[in-house]
């Protein structure tokens, strides 16, 4: 999971969580993994993600860049 600094709102609309969904679709692709589940809140989320090759370090940096520059 990711919290958002000090528990404050990450996600202030469902834009962001829109985005959020369309960033790991697109590292689906990418990496190798399968995405069983997620939660979004509005200051976290929880991703339940099985790993193949790409180590989980990879994908959660990359999810987590992008949503960060976002």
């Amino acid at each position: 999971y990711q919290r958002g600094n000090n528990r404050e709102y990450i996600f202030q609309d469902s834009k962001h969580k829109a985005f959020l969904v369309k960033q790991i679709k697109e590292y689906n692709e990418i990496y190798d993994f399968q995405l069983l589940a997620y939660a979004i809140m509005d200051n976290h989320y929880h991703l339940l993600i099985k790993t193949n090759k790409t180590p989980i370090s990879d994908i959660m940096f990359s999810i987590n860049n992008v949503l960060g520059k976002y």
